[in-house]
């Protein structure tokens, strides 16, 4: 366990100081233009963390649907390449975003059960995100119906995530890492959002891209301490 931890905390490093500002002083430059291989490189780094994690909890279930988010979360982070580009490959990205979502929220319920408050709060917070999108009377063309499926399971995924704090088998350690994986997964869509169909500030594109690729490989290191 603590030669796991060694690696972890090397991979963090060379995740978060190098991997990570490489992109970010991408996206800076070329603000519309994407970095594929440097893109899926830090995908590839919090897939491979996950998938040294799951080793460690013995393939457990819990450890098997968040090591098969985060590798939805590669498939997805290849097709959102063409979010610009390609409508189809941008509607199949979300789609994997969404099954990403989907797959957190089954191994939190296989942890820590199911429990009636968290519905309620997800429906309230969904209803008050559709809300603001009317009033602002904001577009999302032909994605409509899929970022609005995909929105439901984001915040249903993430007031989970936060309820585990309180209500989880394991180690405090990997709650705090999945709530904040989670709060900053949430983050780093509202980000995307104000940057693609708000205010179109480059600022935006890098807070999503730290916001994400932190809160993923959280994710992925909640695995090492449950």
């Amino acid at each position: 366990m603590e030669n796991s931890l060694i690696v972890l905390k090397l991979i963090s490093v060379v995740y978060l100081f190098v991997l990570l500002p490489v992109y970010i002083v991408h996206v800076k430059n070329h603000e519309r233009t994407e970095k594929p291989k440097l893109k899926l490189a830090l995908s590839i780094v919090f897939c491979s963390s996950g998938l040294i994690g799951a080793t460690l909890n013995d393939f457990s279930l819990y450890a098997v649907f968040i090591l098969l988010g985060l590798m939805l979360s590669l498939a997805g982070d290849y097709f959102l390449i063409y979010l610009e580009s390609d409508i189809k490959k941008y509607t199949t990205g979300i789609l994997c975003f969404g099954l990403t979502h989907l797959s957190f929220l089954i191994s939190m319920l296989l942890a820590g059960g199911f429990f009636l408050p968290n519905l309620f709060v997800s429906i309230v917070i969904y209803g008050l995100l559709i809300y603001y999108a009317n009033k602002k009377k904001i577009d999302f063309g032909e994605v409509k119906y899929a970022l609005s499926a995909y929105s439901l399971l984001i915040v249903l995924m993430t007031v989970k995530a936060l309820s585990m704090i309180y209500f989880s088998p394991y180690h405090m350690v990997s709650r705090l890492f999945m709530a904040l994986g989670a709060s900053l997964f949430i983050s780093s869509d509202i980000f995307l959002l104000i940057y693609e169909y708000m205010d179109g500030k480059y600022k935006f594109r890098i807070l999503n891209s730290i916001a994400y690729f932190t809160g993923q490989l959280l994710i992925a290191a909640s695995l090492f301490y449950t």
